[in-house]
């Protein structure tokens, strides 16, 4: 594997650190449930939080450069994508 963009990483990383709480926050209130756990809206958003990054580590081990990279070579290499030999 080739040696990752720095930069790239910690912009997307700050990016969805600083989102996701808000995210969180907005599904919560979209599902009515703000009202109901407004006393451990800090404490959801931690848990969902550490989920998340346990299933980046567990799935996506490259992060969210990973899937940058994948969604950049599906478009670059889009009329040229590998097809299966059978069907």
């Amino acid at each position: 594997m080739g040696e990752g963009n720095t930069v790239t990483d910690a912009v997307l990383g700050t990016a969805f650190v600083t989102v996701f709480p808000y995210a969180i926050e907005g599904a919560m209130r979209m599902l009515g449930l703000a009202e109901h756990l407004s006393s451990v809206v800090f404490a959801v958003n931690y848990a969902a939080f550490g989920l998340v990054m346990i299933l980046f580590l567990v799935f996506e081990p490259q992060g969210l450069v990973g899937i940058w990279r994948r969604i950049q070579d599906w478009f670059l290499l889009w009329p040229f994508r590998p097809r299966p030999l059978s069907k």
